[in-house]
């Protein structure tokens, strides 16, 4: 994956999720795209990643085409994800990335490895 289209959404998306997420799935080209989300900020990934995708699962996308990415310096066992070979290959073959908000601290930590 190389260039495309950046959205920047800010927190709490209560009063604009559909139009966020409506924005992202187009921007990665239709509900027939895979998407990959980031947990790495978040201390409720699971929780958070199942918001994201009943998001984009009310756009069309189905689950099976939406992957929550194991790297995460917060949750034992994710910590060697962002250097992990066949996560940065889930990365490379997606057509749109989510990343989960919370601690930007631990985004960076994670994107910068």
């Amino acid at each position: 994956m190389s260039g495309g289209t950046l959205i920047i959404a800010g927190g709490a998306l209560t009063d604009h999720a559909a139009e966020v997420f409506q924005a992202f799935v187009q921007a990665a080209g239709g509900s027939d795209r895979r998407f990959e989300v980031l947990p790495s900020g978040s201390s409720v990934p699971d929780e958070a990643f199942a918001v994201v995708q009943g998001h984009l699962a009310e756009l069309g996308v189905p689950a099976a085409s939406v992957h929550l990415l194991l790297a995460s310096w917060r949750v034992p066992g994710w910590e060697g994800g962002a250097e992990d070979p066949a996560v940065a290959a889930l990365v490379d073959g997606c057509d749109g990335i989510w990343i989960l908000g919370g601690d930007q601290n631990e985004i960076i930590r994670c994107l910068v490895r």
